[in-house]
């Protein structure tokens, strides 16, 4: 009795062993990272004989909100939560793909393989990129954002396929943070007279990148260029970067000037002594008779004249008489 109740117990537990055993296992997606995304198609550019996309913190963000969205509705779609298009947010042209257990590589040899997708990927010379991933169920929804800078979307057919598989497999790692290598080397700007340092933002570049090359940080970066909104910061190739404010000068104060009045030449001054004051009384000239005047004022001399004449004539007559 015991040997058959322990085979019994030994049967079930092999039927049970085998049940999980035969049960499907959930997908387990392997997705790669946005920038694992950027660093294929990257990749693909740089087989095709053409420059690296630049990466774009703009796009970064919308290309991340479309995979949500995708992800939150279970499909593949280009149109957004608020019915709008890529083109209403800038964006030049847009791939997007979905799938389960769908990787980086699937996405673009099989999805994008097309003439359509095809051209997002290779037809821009330069431009910038954006790129997003979201996983849902087991199904994987990828999202890349491109700006066209110079170029067209026009279709460039690819090199070989094994040309392809090389250059796919040379997918960037190096860095800490998977991101792919830099498009080129920041070149710093010198000082300029007033103290101030400007860069002018060159393709590829990115805010850390250019921080760095200065030895800033992103904080003194934002600190000096109030446009850009460090939540979501948004720069192109071209734009001036201020790095070093410059020098601020202390106010200085303009004095009131008060105009002065005319300075006049003194005049030189003169002393004036006194004639000393008499003490004796001064007596006072003799005031002549006064007495009739008749006539103008030449009356007393006449007057004196004829008296002469009359006396003369009477001493003549006298002495005759004499005689």
């Amino acid at each position: 009795m015991r040997k058959l109740t322990f085979h019994l117990f030994l049967a079930l537990a092999l039927v049970g062993l085998l049940i999980v055993l035969a049960s499907p296992k959930p997908a387990q997606a392997q997705a790669g990272t946005a920038y694992d995304l950027i660093a294929a198609v990257n990749a693909y550019r740089s087989a095709n004989d053409l420059a690296a996309y630049g990466v774009d913190s703009t796009l970064m963000s919308l290309a991340q909100a479309q995979s949500n969205y995708q992800a939150s509705i279970g499909t593949c779609t280009h149109q957004r939560a608020d019915s709008s298009g890529p083109g209403d947010h800038g964006i030049s042209a847009e791939n997007v793909a979905c799938g389960a257990d769908l990787s980086v590589n699937e996405a673009i040899d099989d999805q994008w393989s097309g003439s359509v997708h095809s051209a997002t990927i290779l037809g821009p010379i330069t431009g910038l990129v954006g790129a997003g991933v979201a996983v849902a169920s087991g199904s994987v929804y990828y999202t890349l954002d491109v700006k066209l800078l110079s170029g067209d979307f026009s279709y460039r057919p690819p090199k070989s396929a094994s040309d392809q598989v090389n250059a796919l497999a040379a997918v960037v790692t190096d860095t800490p943070n998977g991101q792919p290598a830099l498009a080129s080397a920041v070149i710093t700007s010198t000082t300029n007279p007033n103290g101030s340092v400007i860069h002018i933002i060159q393709f590829g570049e990115t805010l850390i990148q250019i921080a760095q090359a200065y030895g800033v940080t992103l904080a003194q970066i934002y600190a000096a260029n109030p446009s850009l909104d460090p939540q979501n910061p948004v720069y192109y190739a071209g734009d001036a970067l201020v790095i070093v404010p410059p020098f601020t000068s202390t106010p200085i104060l303009s004095p009131t000037l008060t105009p002065k009045p005319p300075t006049h030449t003194p005049r030189p001054t003169y002393t004036t002594t006194r004639a000393p004051t008499a003490t004796h009384p001064i007596t006072p000239p003799a005031t002549p008779p006064q007495g009739p005047i008749e006539g103008s004022d030449k009356s007393p001399g006449y007057g004196n004249f004829l008296v002469c004449g009359i006396g003369l004539f009477l001493g003549v007559i006298l002495g005759f008489l004499k005689e």
